[in-house]
């Protein structure tokens, strides 16, 4: 008789580098093997050098997922894949509600840091492989590979309480060379800025949905990607993008949570309607946001968000009128491309324009 399940899951494995056949194996035990050797080589390079590895040879982990075509493995090894984010920053998050920090001479940012590591030779292999990929047939498996990745590395920030170093460098492999967010660069295909555009407010929202409690999120820190991006991109479809995903349903969240009474009169009707939506869009993300990092002096503790405020309806003006200014700050920057100067210019404008038509 073949050994139980708890038993074979006890068994020692060692700490290396799984063959991309293995991962894609059809068969769970095999598959969870790897994972398991994988998991544990990736914990012992971040304990003995308190680094991952570099992106040229985590780009060999991905190999396993091209080459799985079942779309149940696909899911699992997806899934599977994006945790190891979260197993290499020490965290053990066997539930989805709580998480704890695994014993390891390393201190928490240290590890963080090296999973972040592992999350940019993700999108590395992401935007190499990407003209391999099949879209008419094998695109949705790595549309959910993005999404379960985008996901852990939110994860991983908020458990971290997203500590200033750490939003940084997640902010610098988003707009890195290989990043998702690159502005201007043939070898990153249009379609995973797309994506990334189309689910990173949801998937941010989800990520703080799970936590309780739920960390102050810079979260205007977390969009200065995008706000780069819609004012150096050339292309017209990606500014679109960026606008119609991300900065214009940001804005449009925090007005709509500021009293109609406070709203101008051309534009009370459609906030009063708003109010009335139980479902409001991102209620945990604006909850907890602010505009403190520790770059600009303040302590984790200090951290003023909507949900620890007594005018919490302040906090989301100050918000809104904040990201507008940073969005004029990235127009105004030399690499702007003119067209995009102007329409976000323009974007100020009308909204200084409604704030005085009161």
């Amino acid at each position: 008789m073949g050994k139980r399940r708890s038993e074979r899951a006890a068994e020692p494995v060692e700490a290396e580098l799984p063959l991309g056949k293995y991962l894609a194996s059809t068969e769970k035990r095999v598959r969870d093997r790897a994972i398991r050797s994988l998991s544990a080589f990736l914990l012992k390079n971040a304990q003995e050098s308190g680094l991952s590895l570099p992106p040229t040879e985590l780009a060999k982990l991905w190999k396993g997922f091209w080459m799985s075509d079942k779309p149940l493995v696909q899911q699992q090894l997806a899934q599977e894949l994006a945790h190891l984010v979260l197993m290499v920053s020490g965290i053990q998050d066997d539930d989805e509600s709580q998480a704890k920090p695994a014993a390891s001479p390393l201190d928490d940012t240290t590890r963080a840091l090296s999973a972040l590591d592992f999350y940019q030779g993700f999108w590395t292999t992401m935007q190499a492989e990407w003209h391999g990929v099949d879209k008419f047939r094998s695109v949705d498996k790595y549309y959910m590979l993005m999404r379960r990745f985008l996901f852990a590395s939110f994860r991983l920030l908020l458990l971290n309480n997203c500590e200033d170093v750490l939003i940084k460098r997640f902010v610098q492999i988003m707009r890195g060379t290989d990043g998702p967010l690159s502005s201007n660069n043939v070898q990153v295909p249009d379609s995973l800025t797309y994506h990334v555009c189309d689910i990173y407010l949801d998937e941010l929202e989800r990520a703080a949905s799970q936590l309780d409690p739920v960390p102050a999120i810079p979260v205007l820190d977390l969009l200065t990607p995008f706000m780069d991006l819609a004012a150096t991109s050339r292309s017209k479809r990606i500014y679109e993008r960026v606008m119609t995903s991300v900065l214009t349903p940001f804005l449009d969240a925090c007005a709509a949570r500021i009293p109609s009474s406070e709203q101008p009169r051309k534009r009370r009707k459609v906030h009063q309607d708003a109010a009335t939506d139980v479902d409001l869009a991102y209620p945990h993300v604006l909850a907890h946001s602010t505009l403190e990092t520790p770059a600009h002096g303040a302590h984790a503790t200090d951290r003023l968000t909507p949900a620890t405020s007594e005018d919490p309806a302040a906090l989301y003006r100050t918000l809104k009128q904040e990201a507008l200014r940073r969005i004029v700050a990235a127009a105004s920057s030399p690499d702007t491309y003119v067209p995009s100067r102007r329409k976000l210019y323009a974007l100020w404008s009308e909204s200084q324009e409604t704030e005085d038509d009161e």
